[in-house]
């Protein structure tokens, strides 16, 4: 969050939050995730300063929102195994999570780099879990005791990166194979910008797996995802509020099915993913999810 770091101009920033309170009652915003690397020097005051500029914004909306970190926020870079490597996170965000309402639960206990949140929309019950970078198997253990609390929640986990910790054996994606409510993973942190992929849980039925990081083109784009349930299916937007600007490539703009309310025993039913040739500005359907630049609504 420097003032001139590439992709990370405060101007971008504060575009960024505004839009998402200009537009929450348009597009009936819901929540909104951060995807991680919240400053890009963890022991910076000034940019701590600078997130809270634009995120005092995002909270004053009052929506669900979530907040797990990156590998810039971490305590040191060069030590990012280090027991207290998250340290300076919860010091710098705790205030604002025991603020959250939306707050269901966090691990460790009275830590914030693993949440829980729970939040509904136009009746549809959902779950954010933020997971931190590289989550240790205690971390997950965590994860799936919650996922099973809330079997009938449709749930997105949200994280930096999942092959982050992979060289010490832990595979987010496979562990997310195995929980049937989790629709969606979402995650930032690389320089390859956008990307959209289809994998299958144990069930045969698809998960989302998604990565949005607009800081290295920094043009300080967001996604937002629009939920149309009489159709059940979700609409995927990218768009710079700086520059007033859609992107509308392939893995910028497109769809996919949703089933909004589901029994855990039975299969849901997908009919595939179809992609958008244009871009649909004028009315937006449902309930909205966004990132900014790192960061997401819905």
């Amino acid at each position: 969050m420097d003032i001139g770091y590439s992709g990370a101009h405060l101007y971008e920033w504060i575009s960024q939050a505004d839009w998402v309170s200009d537009n929450l009652d348009q597009l009936n915003i819901k929540a909104v995730l951060h995807l991680g690397d919240v400053v890009d020097h963890s022991q910076s005051e000034a940019e701590w300063v600078n997130f809270f500029s634009g995120w005092n914004k995002i909270e004053a909306t009052k929506v669900a929102w979530s907040l797990p970190p990156g590998n810039h926020d971490l305590v040191s870079m060069s030590d990012p195994w280090a027991a207290n490597r998250w340290d300076t996170f919860n010091f710098r965000t705790g205030p604002a999570w025991r603020r959250n309402p939306f707050l269901n639960d966090s691990f460790p206990e009275g830590h914030y780099e693993n949440t829980l949140v729970l939040f509904e929309a136009e009746g549809i019950e959902l779950m954010i879990l933020g997971l931190e970078l590289g989550p240790s198997q205690e971390t997950l253990d965590w994860a799936s005791a919650k996922l099973n609390e809330f079997p009938r929640r449709r749930a997105i986990v949200s994280t930096h990166f999942v092959n982050w910790g992979s060289e010490r054996g832990i595979n987010l994606v496979e562990w997310a194979k195995g929980h049937r409510n989790i629709f969606m993973i979402h995650q930032g942190h690389s320089c390859a910008r956008e990307w959209d992929k289809v994998i299958y849980n144990r069930w045969n039925e698809p998960i989302r797996e998604i990565l949005t990081d607009y800081q290295c083109s920094g043009d300080g784009f967001l996604r937002y995802y629009t939920f149309n349930l009489d159709r059940e299916e979700v609409v995927a937007y990218t768009y710079s509020p700086s520059l007033r600007m859609y992107e509308t490539d392939e893995n910028s703009h497109f769809k996919f099915p949703f089933k909004a309310k589901y029994d855990p025993n039975q299969p849901v039913p997908y009919s595939g993913s179809k992609r958008l040739a244009g871009v649909a500005l004028t009315v937006l359907l449902g309930t909205v999810l966004s990132h900014l630049a790192n960061l997401c609504t819905l």
